[in-house]
């Protein structure tokens, strides 16, 4: 309700998202790219998760609900702005606060779709050895623990970074642009597929 664009902006997200990792994952499977599709599908879905859940983290919120009664936690929350550039009355002190508790967030999102992805292909593997036991899978998983918490800390200090930027820039920039709505579509699916294109060679 706060947010019209939400629907454009989470197709938008999701195609580039999808995209980009897929040719991130033709790059690095190459010939193999088709043999392990099940892996590829399974990041997929991930990604697709992932994705939804970082858009919606910064999208601001309609206030449907009777307020929180004042000088509640609730409140306070409540209070914040989505994204830490968002236009309105909001102190220094409430943008701050919104950037570090969206990295919290996002640090809980990197975590969690890390050690789902590794528990994925843990169970992919198995399920290979146990179908051709003669020739398994020759796959070395990385440690579920050390890599959830890499991957932790890569989406607090780089994703959120980048997102609160790319949602502040669309905030500010994409109203001023002249023309139909397909030219602001356009230059956010332009912004969105450099910021994943950033990130998945950051990865």
């Amino acid at each position: 309700l706060a947010e019209p664009r939400l629907p454009t902006i989470l197709a938008i997200e999701v195609e580039v998202g999808c995209l980009s990792t897929l040719a991130a994952e033709k790059a690095a499977r190459g010939e193999s790219f088709q043999k392990e599709l099940d892996f590829v599908l399974a990041n997929q879905v991930l990604i697709v998760l992932t994705n939804i859940a970082l858009v919606l983290a910064l999208t601001p919120a309609a206030a449907i609900a009777p307020p929180a009664a004042a000088g509640t936690l609730a409140a306070s929350a409540a209070a914040l702005p989505g994204f830490f550039l968002q236009a309105g009355s909001f102190s220094a002190a409430q943008r701050t606060v919104c950037f570090v508790g969206k990295a919290v967030q996002f640090s809980i999102v990197g975590s969690l779709t890390s050690a789902v992805g590794q528990g994925v292909t843990k169970g992919l593997v198995e399920a290979r050895s146990r179908m051709n036991p003669d020739n398994p899978p020759q796959v070395t998983l990385a440690p579920v623990l050390p890599t959830a918490a890499a991957y932790a800390v890569f989406m607090a200090a780089s994703s959120n970074t980048r997102y609160q930027i790319v949602n502040s820039i669309e905030a500010f920039g994409l109203p001023a642009l002249p023309g139909p709505p397909a030219v602001r579509t356009l230059s956010s699916f332009t912004l969105r597929t450099i910021n994943n294109v950033r990130a998945t060679t950051a990865l």
